[in-house]
């Protein structure tokens, strides 16, 4: 499923880099700012949260230009097409739907919301354990991460600059800072998780896949 979801947004950023009304103006600066503004418009603790994230993905080049994304990017959005035939796998290819989050983001969005969404029995249901599963810990998800990096031409500094804006983006839709409202306890649940994650960050130097 990992590999098929690198294909998709593989083929798709492929296909927004033909035609130039795909391709927003906004650089990552710029999006980092809105999700700046946006932060400290919420009640504090929301906002003290997110300014460590945003403090981090402002440390690369400012004119690292955005990409189309689909936005929210993970298995319940998606079709799963199967090949045919005895010996083939599983699933060839997907299909997104339910493009309602479409817009600016990195080359990295995609991907990184596809793996924030995963479960896996190394990460034992915590939200940190996944992390350091998937993103910073050597394997195939890493991997899939630094060549989707290469191949949007970013620096190793462009690269950690979007991961902690995706970070910051992250903690925003959680929060019920941008498309969906959240109840309280979607709330409460979400600054406990965050709350943790970012002590360790702290504690680690904010480390990043790159």
């Amino acid at each position: 499923g990992l590999a098929a979801a690198d294909a998709f947004v593989g083929e798709f950023q492929t296909l927004c880099r033909q035609h130039a009304d795909l391709q927003p103006t906004a650089t990552l600066a710029e999006l980092a700012e809105r999700t700046r503004e946006r932060g400290q418009a919420a009640a504090p603790p929301a906002a003290g949260l997110l300014s460590p994230l945003l403090a981090e993905c402002g440390s690369g080049p400012r004119a690292s230009r955005c990409v189309l994304v689909h936005g929210d990017f993970w298995a319940g959005n998606l079709l799963w097409l199967p090949r045919r035939g005895r010996l083939a796998p599983a699933v060839s290819r997907l299909a997104g739907g339910d493009w309602s989050g479409l817009g600016a983001g990195s080359a990295l969005d995609d991907l990184l919301t596809w793996m924030a969404s995963l479960r896996c029995e190394a990460a034992t249901g915590s939200r940190l354990a996944l992390w350091r599963t998937l993103w910073l810990a050597p394997g195939y998800a890493r991997q899939l991460l630094r060549a989707r990096a290469r191949e949007a031409g970013y620096t190793a500094a462009e690269a950690r600059a979007a991961f902690y804006l995706f970070l910051a983006r992250r903690l925003g839709w959680e929060l019920g800072l941008d498309l969906q409202a959240r109840n309280p306890a979607e709330t409460a649940r979400a600054m406990a998780e965050w709350s943790l994650a970012l002590d360790w960050l702290r504690q680690h130097g904010f480390p990043a896949p790159f």
